[in-house]
């Protein structure tokens, strides 16, 4: 019942047979949402972000992301922002959830979205993780070298990579 992120850094700290035997005890889609994070280097952004979100298109209207967010809430790591990329999945903007809530339903999204504060995949999460909690970012969109979307680093994954970072720090000057 672990979330994406959570479940590889578990799979990180386990010996491989045991990882393996873990791996092949998850659903299909449990087992796809991990291997994403997976594919990224440790400490980066990849490695934290969470795969399952839900998402806009610019030409939606808000009442078809309202349903879209509806049907496919349960699965998201959060709902409170949404990311707004166009048809070659490239992130344009984000819209809030009070935003949509709050506009005509037939509206296109694409003329509530905001300005994204995003990150790179492969960006050290350290300092994009103090970025989120310094902003407050909700959900800070993560896309690859091509600017489509593929992630969402939650607030509260930022927190607790900010929070391990500054307990290794303590622990070192410590020593």
């Amino acid at each position: 019942h672990l979330e994406p992120d959570d479940r590889a850094e578990l799979l990180d700290e386990l010996p491989a047979t045991v990882a393996k035997a873990l791996i092949r005890n998850l659903s299909r889609e449990q087992r796809d949402a991990t291997a994403v994070v997976l594919g990224f280097p440790r400490g980066s952004v990849g490695r934290r972000m969470s795969p399952e979100f839900v998402h806009a298109f610019d030409d939606d209207t808000v009442e078809a992301t309202l349903t879209r967010v509806k049907a496919r809430g349960h699965q998201a790591s959060t709902i409170y922002t949404v990311p707004v990329v166009d048809h070659a999945r490239r992130l344009l903007g984000v819209v809030s959830l009070r935003d949509l809530l709050l506009n005509d339903p037939d509206r296109r999204v694409g003329e509530l979205a905001k300005k994204p504060i995003f990150a790179r995949v492969d960006a050290d999460a350290e300092p994009t993780a103090q970025r989120c909690v310094d902003r407050g970012i909700l959900a800070m969109p993560v896309v690859d070298a091509e600017q489509r979307l593929i992630g969402v680093l939650t607030l509260d994954d930022a927190i607790e990579v900010v929070d391990a970072a500054r307990d290794e720090d303590e622990a070192r000057a410590g020593a």
